[in-house]
């Protein structure tokens, strides 16, 4: 339901892809992931970058810092958009 209030509210902007199951979205068309993570090896990151998530956020992490994130990947949306 969350991905689909989103959606309707063009904030297409997810932390994982569990939300989108059985629903037909593409990452890029219709939502941006972030992807969230405890990871702290390097290889991993990149293979979730590789594999198209826009953004990396190391948990645990405070509001302030996903705001920024969000924020980033919102500006570079707008960005394409205004100059296609």
């Amino acid at each position: 339901v969350k991905i689909l209030e989103a959606l309707a509210r063009g904030l297409p902007i997810i932390t994982t892809t569990l939300g989108c199951e059985g629903i037909a979205v593409e990452n890029e068309r219709h939502v941006r992931v972030i992807v969230a993570s405890g990871y702290s090896d390097d290889g991993p990151i990149s293979e979730v970058l590789e594999m198209g998530a826009r953004a990396f956020i190391n948990k645990p992490f405070d509001g302030r810092q996903m705001l920024k994130i969000i924020r980033e990947v919102l500006d570079e949306v707008r960005h394409r958009v205004t100059h296609r």
